[in-house]
């Protein structure tokens, strides 16, 4: 809530409330695929490995996504040690 535009707090605007959302979103969604995974490898479900190959994949990309957006929204900030992002 430090960072302003237009006298307003970044944070209050709704695109940025609607971009939280969506990243929040897919972490849960990467979180989700990971552990149904994990369920069907314990299982010894046949189609494990495929699932674990897909899940490592999505949550890969999500997980990039999801930190660039967040490196974007903080801008420059996002790159300094201040910032849990750096």
């Amino acid at each position: 809530k430090e960072r302003k535009q237009f006298k307003k707090s970044i944070a209050d605007f709704q695109a940025t409330q609607f971009k939280l959302a969506d990243m929040a979103g897919k972490i849960v969604s990467a979180r989700l695929m990971l552990r149904q995974a994990a369920e069907l490898m314990d299982q010894g479900h046949p189609a494990a490995s495929a699932q674990c190959a897909i899940a490592k994949k999505i949550a890969t990309d999500q997980g990039f996504e999801v930190c660039n957006d967040a490196l974007q929204m903080l801008g420059g900030y996002g790159y300094l040690k201040d910032y849990d992002i750096e």
